[in-house]
């Protein structure tokens, strides 16, 4: 949560995992959780909150056919994430805070599925939240923030994680953002390194400034 005053910008939220499953018993109760973290949210005074899209924690993969591959599974939890998460921009345009999501894992490992689900969507409500690090693979570390980056207005993670050392770059990643005309909240997130907490936090802090 990055905090401005004595009023959080932002909440990732990982209550909600049943956003698009299978069952519709659980997805309703997942958005009707989420809706409760909402009212939480507004209370708080956030502008943003997280919500994972649940699932599979490794998205279904396709199969062969006689003429190309499909993807069928993918597309059915591609559906049920697309109208929770417009139930749950419906109510966050009530309660006046934005539902978003991070590359994390499952349908969101691929930023491409981030970008279906908020254009499905269609609400100015639901959007982008990047993580600089949450990637299955070096290739991803800017080609995939790059395809975040014009859907993100309101937080993104600035995240340092030595799972990717030496290829990764706070600033290069900063500049992606300030390239894509992003004037949100960067939360510092130190995941991991040669640092502790608190010193791992300032490098963040002085990379992210520095890229300014």
């Amino acid at each position: 949560m990055a905090a401005t005053g004595t009023k959080c910008q932002h909440i990732s939220n990982n209550a909600p995992r049943d956003i698009c499953e299978l069952d519709a018993e659980k997805r309703k109760a997942g958005v009707d959780v989420a809706k409760k973290w909402l009212d939480g949210a507004a209370i708080l005074g956030a502008k943003s909150m997280r919500v994972n899209s649940g699932g599979p924690r490794i998205a279904p993969a396709a199969v062969a056919t006689s003429d190309y591959p499909k993807n069928d599974q993918l597309a059915v939890y591609l559906a049920n994430c697309i109208e929770s998460f417009k139930q749950m921009a419906d109510y966050g345009s009530k309660v006046g805070v934005k539902v978003t999501l991070e590359n994390h894992w499952g349908l969101t490992a691929n930023p491409i599925n981030i970008r279906i689900i908020v254009d499905e969507v269609g609400s100015p409500f639901c959007e982008a939240s990047p993580d600089f690090c949450n990637w299955e693979h070096e290739y991803l570390l800017y080609n995939g923030l790059k395809d975040l980056a014009p859907y993100a207005h309101t937080n993104v993670h600035a995240k340092y994680w030595n799972r990717w050392k030496p290829d990764q770059s706070v600033r290069r990643s900063v500049k992606i953002m300030m390239d894509a005309g992003f004037t949100g909240t960067f939360a510092l997130e130190y995941e991991e390194g040669p640092w502790d907490g608190v010193e791992g936090s300032k490098y963040l802090y002085k990379e992210v400034l520095a890229a300014l």
